[in-house]
């Protein structure tokens, strides 16, 4: 290799890997410092996972000394590529020991995201939640589910749901639990910035009693036009759009971080007062893990349930090209989660319902 072009990928090398050391560790950073640039160059990392092996297999035929950088890279991010794409290869499907299943999904009101205006019948995302059989489903963007307010919901259907899950509450915030168990609701604090909720009830599961903290934490809130130039910049038709992107999808971003940055504080203050042996903190965060949000509620004793129980790389939200895991499971260290998947194909949310067994400890 030429010296100028071994200088050249040798600053390529470095420059890849900074960015992805970023990438990787930008949830440490508070989002409302640096403009929030961390928080939303930590969103490209499962990019950059796949980045850094194939400038590592270009410099092991170009110049293999050069290849200990992006190995380096790779060793360095090793836990965080392991929270995006863990490979718990012993993860247990339906144990005998005591525990329960828990199904988290925002169900965009049992509409269609493809189309919001189409005819439904026999609603495949309450045929989801049916499907699933869990013992809890923590519902996001759901009113009180009955036949003759939800597009597609038979009687008949509506009957069904009633019966697997007699215990059903719904707030004034488009949060609901629904449980084969009984429920006590616990009031909860409205938080900060618009489109973001929160819903806390105690679920008595036989003998033990689970605290559920069912979240809506602030989405970007993008319109129709932002969503469209999105599409042009993930096309690649980014020349003309660049300055249109830093003044709105940007600055919708760095906003969206920070305010739940801020949200996050409140429910870690929340649940510091109100200790409990097993808790489950699950809903739409509307951001991906290692994110400052979440490392902020984890602070709090709680650890990922995709991390422990999930295998492989997944996203939850799945309209305009915006391929994220944004929907999260937490719990708490009474609990062990033996299990977890991401429900693809199936109902009509632009989200992906979140399955979780998990075991008393």
């Amino acid at each position: 290799m030429k010296k100028s072009l071994k200088i050249t990928f040798l600053v390529l090398l470095i420059a890849e890997a900074l960015v992805t050391l970023l990438a990787a560790y930008g949830g440490i950073f508070n989002p409302r410092y640096f403009y929030a640039l961390p928080a939303m160059v930590s969103m490209t990392f499962p990019a950059w996972v796949v980045i850094t092996p194939v400038m590592m297999l270009i410099a092991v035929v170009t110049n293999r000394r050069l290849a200990l950088i992006p190995a380096a890279t790779m060793l360095l991010c090793i836990g965080p590529f392991f929270d995006v794409c863990p490979l718990n290869f012993n993860r247990s499907h339906h144990t005998d020991k005591p525990g329960f299943s828990l199904l988290s999904y925002n169900v965009l009101y049992c509409e269609n995201y493809l189309d919001r205006s189409s005819a439904i019948e026999d609603s495949p995302t309450i045929r989801a939640i049916l499907d699933s059989d869990a013992d809890v489903v923590c519902l996001q963007e759901t009113l009180d589910i009955k036949g003759d307010r939800f597009r597609g919901i038979t009687p008949e259907l509506a009957d069904s749901l009633f019966t697997r899950y007699p215990y059903r509450i719904y707030n004034n915030c488009h949060l609901g639990i629904l449980s084969k168990y009984s429920i006590d609701t616990i009031a909860a604090p409205s938080l900060p910035g618009a489109s973001a909720a929160m819903m806390i009830a105690d679920v008595h599961l036989a003998d033990r009693t689970v605290r559920f903290y069912n979240l809506h934490l602030q989405s970007i809130g993008l319109t129709a036009d932002d969503k469209e130039l999105y599409k042009e910049l993930t096309r690649g038709n980014a020349d003309n759009h660049l300055k249109q992107a830093k003044s709105s999808l940007l600055s919708k971003l760095r906003q969206a971080f920070v305010n739940r940055a801020n949200q996050a504080a409140l429910i870690k203050e929340v649940m510091g007062q109100m200790k409990c042996e097993y808790a489950v903190v699950c809903g739409d965060f509307n951001d991906i893990p290692g994110c400052y949000a979440i490392r902020t509620i984890e602070s709090e004793g709680l650890k990922n349930a995709f991390t422990d129980a999930g295998f492989g790389p997944v996203w939850s939200y799945r309209a305009d090209r915006f391929y994220f895991h944004i929907d999260q499971v937490l719990y708490n260290s009474g609990l062990k989660p033996t299990y977890m998947t991401i429900v693809k194909d199936t109902g009509l949310s632009d989200h992906l319902p979140q399955f979780v067994e998990f075991e008393f400890r």
